[in-house]
């Protein structure tokens, strides 16, 4: 499905939380983010048209805790079109 997309994309993509760090995996081995980083990557690959950013120190939320950094993401991107 991913493979399939073919609209310019941007994933973004958290920092581990600093409970975790450098890990995104909790002591038990469960992951406690939407993605680790080999995750992002093959999201990243799948998705042809695609640019990765990573490391935003926040939730599953990342236009929600860092709104401006949220659109400065999206305005970088539109701005490559």
């Amino acid at each position: 499905m991913l493979s399939e997309i073919e609209c310019p994309t941007i994933i973004l993509h958290v920092a581990p939380s600093k409970e975790t760090a450098p890990s995104y995996y909790d002591k038990d081995g469960i992951l406690l983010s939407a993605m680790d980083e080999k995750d992002a990557e093959e999201v990243h690959t799948l998705i042809k048209n695609s640019t990765l950013k990573s490391g935003y120190e926040s939730s599953h939320d990342i236009h929600a805790d860092l709104p401006e950094q949220f659109v400065d993401a999206v305005i970088e991107m539109k701005q490559q079109k």
